[in-house]
């Protein structure tokens, strides 16, 4: 049987021989790391408590933004949110 080394993150498969590229490899996902800062918060019923933006420094340094478009819960499903959500584009980000 040959061993394989396999990405913990992404699922990839390396040969044998390539355990430290599979651990470089590892290294390289980007992750969140910090919550830095949390914008509005939800007006209506359903996202009410929760904030709208949050704002995410990951482990490349870079901030990411993430956007509230709905809730799935186990009672409601906002379908048309998820499919709103999935056909807009990303919001640009720009440091002030």
């Amino acid at each position: 049987m040959k061993t394989t080394h396999k990405c913990e993150k992404c699922g990839k498969e390396f040969k044998e021989e390539d355990f430290f590229e599979c651990l470089d490899h590892e290294m390289r996902h980007i992750k969140p790391e910090n919550i830095v800062e949390l914008e509005g918060y939800g007006i209506n019923p359903i996202q009410l408590g929760y904030p709208n933006r949050l704002i995410v420094e990951m482990s490349d340094g870079n901030k990411a933004i993430y956007v509230l478009w709905g809730l799935r819960t186990n009672s409601f499903q906002l379908e048309e949110q998820e499919k709103e959500a999935a056909s807009s584009d990303p919001i640009p980000f720009t440091e002030d």
